[in-house]
């Protein structure tokens, strides 16, 4: 697979490539085990190696590409247990966050997130991913902790290609209405201080999202 040009790009600096890049792969519009061409980067960037270079360091710092000897940069294909061990992780990071939201909610703050939950309007892919992240964004600001939800907002982003991964497996033509139904339902046991639902349904949420995501895994251009 090579990566064509998108049309007359200005040229870039190597943080501005690095967020392009990191976009493309967490989305999976770079799917996992894609080659990378630092030529055809140039080509669509208007830059020299060097940047393209620097940007694709600070990639593989995340472990979101890798390099193969005498065969240049690749997208890090995900591993089963890396599926388990994130979902293990986010599994806790959402149960705190619900539990902090408990505790410290204000009105305005929940207003938010129930306008955060409501996107009934969502009929692709491409725009549940951001308003998945969004919603759970918000739920981490609700907590209370600006730090622990700069945390939580920084591992979610690292869950869009999980996200994408997961939505691949359900039936087309692809409808949210169910799992904005989870998130709006979350948002009703939180606002009624409902320790006991909320966390039932928040990890069963997460279990959801974690299945289709394993089951997606039958999928050759996923498999690690």
């Amino acid at each position: 697979m090579t990566m064509k040009a998108r049309g007359a790009n200005a040229k870039l600096d190597s943080a501005a490539i690095y967020d392009q890049l990191r976009s493309d792969i967490l989305s999976c519009r770079l799917p996992p085990g894609a080659p990378i061409y630092e030529q055809d980067l140039g080509r669509r960037f208007g830059v020299s190696k060097s940047p393209v270079r620097e940007a694709l360091v600070r990639l593989r710092d995340q472990n979101l590409v890798e390099v193969k000897a005498r065969s240049g940069h690749w997208v890090r294909p995900i591993s089963l247990s890396e599926v388990d061990e994130m979902y293990e992780i986010r599994l806790v990071y959402e149960q705190a966050c619900v539990d902090l939201a408990i505790k410290h909610y204000d009105a305005d703050m929940l207003a938010e997130l129930a306008e955060l939950a409501d996107c009934k309007d969502v009929t692709s892919i491409e725009e549940w991913i951001p308003a998945n992240r969004r919603f759970h964004d918000g739920l981490a600001r609700a907590s209370g902790n600006r730090r622990f939800a700069q945390i939580t907002s920084n591992f979610n982003g690292l869950f869009d290609r999980f996200t994408h991964i997961s939505a691949t497996r359900m039936a087309e033509p692809r409808n949210f209405a169910g799992l904005v139904a989870e998130h709006q339902a979350l948002v009703e046991a939180i606002a009624r201080r409902d320790r006991k639902t909320a966390a039932k349904l928040i990890r069963r949420h997460v279990e959801a999202s974690h299945k289709r995501t394993l089951a997606a895994f039958n999928t050759p251009m996923f498999v690690a």
